[in-house]
């Protein structure tokens, strides 16, 4: 194998003077890159602070909702006892009123048997027309 020649300043110029007609220096470009760099992560990191603070919304949403539905649980539970004990009150209302018809109804029955006269054994029984005929003649 042959050795390589050493390039002389003049080719050296040409071949950097290249890239400098293609678009600028390896060093331009390479400044660029890291202006895009430092872009993109700037970009990155709003993004991630968007989504960070988003993520923190979201946790905040379901803690309400877990409290919101135990409320509702025992909002669910209160309500069925109370129907429970506005059944049990009716209940008991009920008795307690055909209780009190019942006692009215047998007071009525057992006073009944008081207004009726029992007639004495002296005196006579006659029928009312007659009577008011003998108070008439007298």
């Amino acid at each position: 194998a042959a050795a390589a020649k050493p390039m002389s300043k003049y080719e050296r110029e040409l071949l950097l003077g290249g890239d400098e007609r293609r678009g600028g220096s390896t060093n331009d470009k390479l400044k660029q890159a890291q202006r895009i760099f430092a872009d993109t992560e700037e970009l990155g990191m709003g993004i991630l602070g968007d989504l960070k603070s988003q993520r923190e919304t979201i946790e905040r949403t379901r803690e309400r909702l877990a409290d919101a539905d135990s409320d509702l649980d025992k909002g669910s539970r209160l309500l069925r006892t109370m129907a429970i004990r506005a059944r049990s009150h009716k209940a008991i209302t009920a008795v307690i009123f055909v209780g009190v018809l019942v006692f009215f109804v047998f007071l009525m029955v057992w006073h009944r048997g008081d207004d009726v006269p029992v007639p004495d054994a002296q005196m006579p029984v006659t029928e009312p027309h007659a009577q008011a005929a003998e108070v008439a003649a007298n």
